[in-house]
């Protein structure tokens, strides 16, 4: 998403019209892209197979 948006002609203006996007209003951080990931890892989630968690600020809830 990043280089998406440093290769746009206007920076700013393409990062601020994806936000509007995402019903959050905003982009997710690293952070918390990686502790989605980490939800999985620990036994304790070692029955949860195939599933999709989408990390998106709830974009495709819409």
């Amino acid at each position: 998403m990043e280089t998406a948006i440093q290769r746009s002609p206007d920076p700013e203006a393409y990062r601020r019209e994806r936000e509007t996007q995402i019903p959050l209003q905003r982009l997710a951080t690293p952070e918390e892209v990686a502790d989605a990931v980490l939800f999985f890892a620990p036994s304790e989630s070692s029955y949860i197979t195939g599933t999709a968690l989408p990390v998106d600020g709830a974009y495709t809830a819409f």
